[in-house]
């Protein structure tokens, strides 16, 4: 009965899920889909999502923007950074899907070439690349010798 209550508020509220794991695909390989505004608790709540998921080196996880309508650009460095060092540490982690506004947040908060790393999108036009789930590792070289992956 309080479970059925505090959905009912929640839909009456307009509150949408803050985040959303695919089915996993392949053994290693999942998606997270992030909807809405995030902010700094919305991002520190999917930090913890990805940590429990990316426990392996051969995990991969795809970080998907598709669904963000706007990212506080305060929150953002350091959720870049805590990407940044998870990946270091273990899975391969990439960013999808964010729009131009999205990525300009990013490179606003001083991690534009981690942003870059992450997603993929090397080169000076700046465009983004959605490499194909089979070759996340291809784009990891290519980041490499481009330099923006230390």
């Amino acid at each position: 009965m309080i479970a059925a209550t505090l959905r009912r508020d929640r839909a009456s509220l307009g509150e949408h899920p803050t985040y959303q794991w695919d089915a996993a695909r392949d053994a290693g390989a999942r998606t997270i889909r992030l909807y809405g505004r995030l902010g700094e608790r919305e991002l520190c709540r999917v930090l913890d999502a990805i940590v429990e998921r990316a426990r392996a080196p051969r995990d991969t996880v795809t970080v998907d923007f598709v669904g963000v309508e706007h990212v506080d650009f305060r929150a953002v460095a350091d959720f870049l950074s805590a990407l940044g060092r998870l990946r270091d540490r273990s899975a391969s982690i990439w960013i999808v899907g964010a729009s131009p506004y999205i990525r300009q947040l990013m490179d606003v908060s001083g991690e534009g070439s981690l942003r870059r790393a992450l997603s993929g999108d090397i080169g000076p036009a700046g465009s983004v690349a959605r490499p194909a789930e089979d070759d996340f590792r291809a784009a990891e070289r290519l980041a490499l010798r481009a330099g923006a992956w230390n």
